[in-house]
């Protein structure tokens, strides 16, 4: 488990810094270039334009349901009247605490990789399984936490009368990044909270005053074979109320464009190497 959680953070780690070195100043992407784009081995990569506004049908403005708890999630297990049970607290907890209240994720701005294992709880394994006093081993993977939470009281019925258990989950296997001219890019881990497509920009300091085109702010989401890409004009009123109401997914990338003019496919071409390396790194920790 942690070989694999490495490896995902040292191909990213990589691939990050590839992007920033190749990215350039003064470009943009244009509606009218949004197609679809060749990689480096001349495959074709399917692209789907939509513009983020109150045409979006109902489901794509539509709360989340919970997420599932995955393989490197940590999960924060309470048995009421129980407190022996708890998993002791790490040395970073303090410092975790503080981010996961604000969900950015400080460490990984520059790239760096987060062990799960210096976080306080119950670190779910690459098999999606964790140890727990008294009940074993038990599978959490594919769970939601109250499923999981009855899951335990089940387990726990056995030894302890009438168990309560209250399960809170940092999905660090769940984040999205955000890249371009926003005042913060990087990570930011997701939590049971939903996050709004205007929230996870505020997290990342907001746009750069400066140098962003407001017009063109994306969303890329989907896999490497085929994705969609999210256009939201930052200076149409109702495409902003829409976007309040647009909540990021796992693995979502957004890319706040600088001023100026270029076509989709170079620029497309400079931040590919991140898109790469956030939804590879995604495929070795789900392998």
């Amino acid at each position: 488990m942690k070989r694999a959680w490495l490896w995902a953070g040292i191909i990213l780690s990589i691939f990050i810094v590839i992007a920033g070195c190749t990215a350039a100043p003064g470009t943009y992407m244009t509606k009218s270039d949004l197609k679809s784009y060749r990689d480096a081995q001349g495959r074709l990569l399917k692209t789907k334009v939509i513009t983020i506004d109150p045409t979006l049908p109902k489901a794509e403005l539509s709360m989340p349901a919970t997420y599932p708890i995955s393989p490197f999630d940590v999960l924060n297990i309470i048995v009421w009247d129980h407190p022996e049970l708890a998993a002791p607290a790490a040395l970073s907890t303090a410092s975790v605490s503080t981010n996961a209240a604000t969900n950015i994720d400080q460490s990984s701005i520059v790239g760096e990789a987060i062990n799960p294992n210096q976080m306080g709880g119950f670190v779910v394994n690459q098999q999606g399984e964790i140890d727990f006093p008294y009940a074993g081993t038990v599978r959490m993977s594919g769970y939601t936490p109250a499923q999981a939470q009855n899951l335990l009281e089940a387990r726990l019925s056995k030894y302890i009368r009438r168990p309560q258990v209250t399960i809170q989950v940092n999905y660090l296997s769940k984040q999205i990044h955000v890249l371009g001219e926003v005042l913060k890019p990087g990570k930011i881990v997701l939590t049971a909270k939903p996050i709004s497509f205007m929230e996870a920009l505020d997290m990342a300091g907001g746009l750069n005053g400066q140098t962003a085109d407001t017009t063109q702010v994306y969303l890329v989401r989907g896999d490497l074979q085929n994705f969609k890409v999210y256009v939201l004009d930052g200076k149409n009123p109702m495409s902003l109320i829409a976007a309040e109401h647009f909540y990021v997914m796992p693995n979502d990338i957004l890319y706040a464009a600088p001023s100026g003019a270029t076509t989709w496919n170079k620029v497309l071409g400079q931040i590919w190497p991140t898109i790469q390396a956030v939804w590879f790194a995604k495929s070795i920790l789900d392998y």
